[in-house]
């Protein structure tokens, strides 16, 4: 029985595996970036007020976007649905199209990952996902209101 290892002593023996390797990767980083800072630029000294006051003075000069979806966004204060309104794109514009039961009705909807969407025509029932043709049209969206194609440049809603 004496060949056994002790597991308090090759826990331990892990253990300072692991703290040597960190602390090796963290001195290799720690001269990294040393040498980084070392290196001068136009001949200046890199940590010298003059740069400091040089590199806030850039950033302060650069512009800033004042819309009213970034003061939004940027509030703390402002409820996460008012931000994601303010920051939403303009809606496209929508007609709702009741096709007539003889040409296209919505029979099935499938929503996951990738919406599958039923839909009869006359006698067939075709089965169509976004970027595929309906009736001509290309389908670019389905959610629960329906399926979106877009027709001579309106999106329709057929359900």
């Amino acid at each position: 029985m004496k060949n056994k290892i002790d597991p308090k002593i090759l826990t331990a023996g892990i253990l300072i595996a692991v703290l040597l390797y960190c602390g090796f990767r963290s001195l290799g980083s720690m001269a990294s970036a040393s040498s980084h800072l070392s290196q001068t630029e136009g001949g200046q000294n890199p940590g010298t007020i003059e740069r400091l006051l040089r590199d806030l003075d850039r950033t302060m000069s650069t512009e800033v976007d004042t819309s009213l979806a970034c003061q939004v966004a940027r509030d703390p204060f402002t409820a996460v649905a008012e931000k994601k309104k303010a920051l939403a794109p303009a809606p496209a514009k929508k007609t709702t199209y009741k096709a007539p039961r003889s040409t296209a009705r919505l029979t099935g909807l499938i929503l996951d990952q990738n919406p599958v969407a039923i839909v009869e025509i006359g006698d067939k029932s075709l089965e169509v996902r976004v970027g595929s043709t309906l009736d001509g049209h290309k389908v670019i969206g389905i959610d629960e209101r329906g399926v979106h194609i877009l027709k001579n440049g309106n999106v329709v809603i057929i359900n």
